[in-house]
């Protein structure tokens, strides 16, 4: 198994989250303020792969889920189970997610065990156990030295109280060939500072590897850990709009957002969405803006509801 975290701020939001990858399941773990995100601004087109399922278990916030026809609120604490695709977005029933929260803190896993069935593709909520979450409050508080063990401990308690199969949990490979070794050493060098889309030749640069011979290692990596793949360019532009998708949340201007996720300016950042078939970023913004009001109200309500 490979781990890695990293932390960033930027426009007054905070953004931490740490990564694990493995042949038979990734784990995604997120802890951030300022933050709303919405799937229905996910690049359409994206590579697919075979439909895992994923568990995400919701520690802080908000989420909403849109069917097609209603929209389901539900605030935290919260485990759901469902199709990776409706969490990761550009589900091809036209599902959605949003969230965010002050702060936000989730776990996600999409593992293999493949939903066929229509009746397997459901939205199941249940009440995660104590247990549960005092592991999922472990893995977000862990170090980059604890980390490991603390994914290792999380999917044990999954596997415990029955949530995934025991050999899911016990599939993790201690030691890694070095090929995949020296790919992650060159990607993971740009995880703490959340850089998500390193260019080819800096990955290369790191482990003194021709780029015909480290696109080679690259796309054995990500073959072998089921991560979607549609070329290394493909990837980091699908990674880099999810990042402007997140920074519109923010008091950031168009022009900022632009220049935070690597492109040159206001108008560039425009044909990039225009040309992934996405909104301008000005009406993105003033999606997640009205998403993000209309949460503190519900929040606000919320909260006098319990006093």
């Amino acid at each position: 198994m490979f781990y890695t975290s990293g932390r960033t701020e930027l426009g007054g939001a905070t953004y931490a989250a740490q990564l694990a990858v493995e042949r038979r399941f990734r784990l995604f773990a997120i802890n951030r303020t300022g933050l709303v995100w919405d799937t229905r601004f996910v690049p359409p087109g994206r590579v697919r792969i075979e439909e895992r399922s994923a568990l995400y278990l919701l520690l802080d916030g908000w989420t909403r889920w849109f069917d097609g026809t209603t929209t389901t609120t539900v605030f935290a604490p919260a485990l759901f189970h469902c199709p990776q695709s409706w969490i990761e977005g550009n589900a091809i029933d036209g599902r959605t997610l949003s969230s965010g929260g002050e702060p936000f803190r989730m776990v996600q896993i999409t593992y293999d065990d493949p939903m066929r069935s229509t009746a397997e593709r459901a939205l199941v909520r249940m009440n995660p156990s104590p247990a549960l979450i005092e592991s999922g409050n472990r893995l977000l508080g862990a170090t980059q030295q604890s980390g490991s063990a603390c994914v290792a401990a999380l999917l044990a308690r999954y596997a415990e109280e029955g949530l995934i199969p025991t050999a899911l949990a016990n599939s993790v490979v201690d030691l890694e060939p070095r090929v995949f070794s020296r790919v992650w050493s060159a990607y993971s060098a740009s995880f703490p500072a959340l850089d998500p889309f390193p260019a080819l030749k800096t990955l290369c640069s790191r482990v003194t590897l021709s780029t015909a011979q480290f696109a080679r290692d690259l796309e054995a990596f990500l073959g072998t850990f089921a991560v979607q793949w549609g070329g290394w360019r493909k990837l980091t532009t699908d990674l880099r709009l999810r990042w402007v998708v997140l920074l519109l949340s923010t008091p950031l201007t168009i022009g900022e957002v632009a220049v935070a996720a690597g492109y040159g300016s206001h108008d560039a950042l425009d044909a990039a969405c225009r040309n992934a078939g996405l909104p301008a970023p000005r009406e993105i913004r003033a999606s997640l803006l009205a998403t993000k009001l209309l949460m503190q109200q519900r929040t606000a309500d919320e909260a006098r509801v319990a006093i």
